[in-house]
């Protein structure tokens, strides 16, 4: 049989050499096995009515004809076509599969009919794709096509599945369905061009899809960049062209709250209606009534009610939409259905959910996720190369709105960096998961590297984390002249979407942080925070290093210093009764402040918390962390300057009398003192309160959890001087810290930690 086949595809001087290989038969029809090297010369064809096995570590298919295969190629060997030139057709009348252990390398490929080819594994097409009709399944893996894409057959991908072009590819059509029309990666390399022909999803998830464009890509208006709660499509590091629109989307998790966002558009067609309203408004409140085209996208974007300019009906005429003119919020909001979508770099959006939210329930409509998605070209380098930048101009010190110009998440540290006209150091961005009274956000300021408040929902910050901005995501920075450019470029691009931001490298220093907190049930919510840093080389006087608070829309504490409003205060290290100075704006409820450091022991072993609305100072000790509980009433004095933190290098209990406290502040009797023994101590055990040249009068002692919850209460008769008190512990308190807060009738406070072990 070897010697037949031989013969029937002999030609003048164009042989087939089969080295080392066997033919068997099986089934009526031909396998080839290839155990060495198997050569088909320039215009010999070979039709195969079964399948080419390759098998060996060195085995070798040099085509350089025709290889016609109506069954599967397997390659365990080494490349096919490794320096060959030739076309292999898969022409089955069933599904074939390109197997085996090994990729393989082809010149030209064609499949004529109907039925589908699969890839086993990830594939290179040298030259041209000719797919006649049917499928070419890329099966979670990744085809690199150098060549041209040609005939009416469909590529079909996935959610893993990657297209590398390295050509002129021509236009490209995927197979539409569920994920067929979907892809992970989308490379061209420089020089290669393709449209696409039809549809084409970038996944999204945790393992989010990635474009990459060195050469040129016509999208025809097909690309989506996809989105959900894992994690966005992106458009990588790239110096080609994005020609025609793109569609981007953005999901957003269930929670009522304000959002700094953008779009990455250099231009747009649509208005602010068409894209993040899904086209539609609604005309009253009656819910039978809602617009809601696509469910799940979409939300509702409310004004002063005039349904003619493309506002939600409401039951209030709050905007939820805000542009920043002028050094602060507009009073006016744009006109949805009328004002573009890139009119504005930046957009300050209350999101409710979707589009399914009942407005006529107001703050009790029940909330849930969604996506806005807009369209647009994209700014990338290419032809919109001078287009990666914002420009403004007004005055110094003038905060500028900036949205993230690309479909990427970028690292800021570079943009602040290369921009003129701003302070390098430090930015502003607003944090949708902090509460607040009505849970709708705050800002969190971030300069040299520290951040504040810390721990916020969005923004927990870490040594390991970088200060990242996200798809989408707009943010604030401050002018130090009359003209602003901030630059953005292709290598700002971050590939780890899921970060925020973080700190970047910073010296050695302790931070003191002081939360604002609001109690609610057996939790305390984080409402706002300022933050002191303290080390060598900082000024006393407010400089560029420190950063300025930007108000939220509720609560806010900011730092006050020489008239000046921070959230984020650089300091040197303190001497004794060097103090910070709080202002408060609250309401009237219940709140708590939480003081705790990132760095204890460097210098700032003690202090005091003064309270003077009730003249009392509570001990604060830097190596842990203190809750201090009030509550503001009409008076303002009961909050807006109440409190002050005063410094001591000392953690001896001598008492210190009537300290003159920097910055002018009216003196203050710091005297006496009260610790705890032991601590830890074991479960269901007693510790003991030592009273130290304390005075004369009655004292509440209480025991509560970290959270705030109340465990006990107990009230001590002191007769002045040195004593110690029991403090017998309930059984059922579990092994953690515990706070022991002592309150006298003379107006001294302390707060003190317990630690109960095993």
């Amino acid at each position: 049989m070897l010697n037949r086949i031989i013969q029937k595809y002999k030609c003048v001087q164009k042989i087939l050499t089969l080295i080392l290989s066997i033919v068997v038969c099986r089934n009526g029809y031909a396998q080839i096995e290839n155990y060495g090297n198997l050569h088909l010369f320039s215009s010999a064809s070979l039709k195969v009515y079964g399948s080419v096995i390759n098998t060996g570590a060195s085995a070798i298919i040099n085509n350089s004809g025709n290889l016609l295969l109506t069954q599967d190629f397997t390659n365990n060997g080494s490349d096919l076509d490794a320096s060959g030139t030739g076309n292999v057709t898969f022409n089955g009348a069933i599904t074939q599969n390109i197997n085996g252990s090994q990729a393989s390398t082809f010149y030209d490929v064609s499949k004529p009919n109907s039925n589908d080819v699969i890839m086993a594994n990830n594939e290179i097409v040298n030259h041209n794709l000719s797919l006649g009709a049917g499928t070419f399944i890329l099966n979670n893996h990744t085809l690199t096509l150098n060549g041209a894409y040609s005939g009416s057959g469909t590529l079909t991908g996935s959610t893993t599945s990657g297209l590398v072009l390295g050509g002129t590819a021509g236009t490209i059509y995927f197979t539409p369905g569920l994920t067929n029309n979907f892809l992970n990666v989308l490379k061209l390399n420089a020089s290669s061009n393709a449209t696409l022909g039809n549809s084409l999803n970038m996944n999204a998830g945790s393992a989010f899809g990635t474009v990459t464009v060195n050469g040129t890509l016509t999208t025809n208006d097909n690309l989506t960049l996809k989105s959900d709660s894992n994690g966005t499509a992106r458009v990588a590091e790239s110096y080609g062209t994005i020609a025609a629109n793109v569609t981007v989307e953005r999901y957003v998790p269930p929670k009522r709250a304000w959002r700094f966002m953008n779009e990455p558009f250099v231009s747009s067609t649509q208005t602010i209606r068409d894209a993040w309203q899904e086209g539609v408004n609604n005309a009253d409140l009656v819910y039978a009534d809602n617009q809601n085209p696509h469910p799940g996208y979409g939300t509702h974007i409310t004004g002063n009610n005039n349904t003619s300019l493309g506002y939600d009906y409401n039951s209030t005429i709050n905007p939820s939409i805000k542009v920043w003119q002028n050094n602060d919020w507009s009073m006016t909001e744009p006109v949805t259905n009328s004002d573009l979508i890139t009119k504005y770099p930046a957009y300050c959006l209350f999101i409710r959910g979707s589009r399914a939210v009942n407005l006529s329930q107001g703050i009790y409509s029940a909330v849930d996720p969604t996506i806005l998605r807009a369209k647009g070209v994209l700014n990338e380098l290419g032809t919109n190369s001078n287009k990666a930048s914002q420009s403004y101009t007004g005055n110094a010190e003038d905060w500028v709105f900036v949205g993230n110009p690309y479909a990427s998440s970028v690292d800021i540290t570079n943009v602040l960096t290369r921009s003129s006209g701003i302070y390098p150091n430090k930015f502003w961005v607003w944090d949708p998961k902090m509460s607040g009274t009505y849970n709708v956000g705050g800002y969190v300021t971030f300069s040299n590297g520290v951040w504040a408040p810390v721990g916020s929902g969005s923004y927990p910050g870490g040594n390991t984390n970088l200060p990242i901005i996200q798809a989408n995501q707009a943010f604030m920075v401050q002018a130090n002249a009359a003209a602003v450019s901030v630059q953005f470029a292709e290598p700002d691009k971050n590939v780890t979407e899921a970060k925020v931001f973080g700190k970047i490298n910073q010296q050695n220093r302790t931070v003191v942080y002081t939360n604002l907190m609001l109690p609610s049930a057996d939790s305390l919510l984080l409402i706002d925070g300022v933050a002191a840093g303290f080390g060598n080389g900082y000024s006393s006087a407010v400089d560029g290093d420190d950063a300025a608070k930007l108000p939220n829309f509720d609560e806010n504490i900011v730092l006050m210093r020489n008239d000046n409003f921070l959230a984020i205060e650089f300091r040197p290290q303190p001497i004794l009764t060097d103090t910070l100075f709080y202002k408060l704006y609250l309401r009237q409820q219940p709140y708590a402040l939480k003081i705790f450091t990132d760095n204890s022991g460097n210098g700032l072993l003690q202090g005091w918390l003064v309270d003077k609305y009730l003249n009392t100072r509570t001990t604060v000790n830097f190596n842990d962390t203190i809750l201090y509980n009030f509550t503001p009433n009409t008076d303002t004095n009961s909050y807006r300057n109440r409190f002050m933190l005063v410094f001591k290098r000392t953690l001896k209990a001598t008492p210190v009398a009537t300290t003159m406290l920097s910055g002018g502040a009216e003196a203050v009797t710091l005297e006496g003192n009260v610790t705890v023994y032991p601590n830890p101590v074991v479960t269901g055990g007693k510790a003991l309160l030592k009273f130290s040249s304390m005075k004369q009068g009655s004292y509440e002692v209480t025991v509560s959890s970290m959270d705030g919850k109340l465990l006990a209460v107990k009230t001590l008769q002191h007769k002045g001087g040195n004593y110690n008190y029991d403090v017998q512990l309930d059984a059922r308190w579990t092994t953690g810290n515990y706070l022991i807060r002592i309150t006298g009738d003379n107006k001294y406070t302390n707060t003190l930690k317990l630690v109960i072990g095993k």
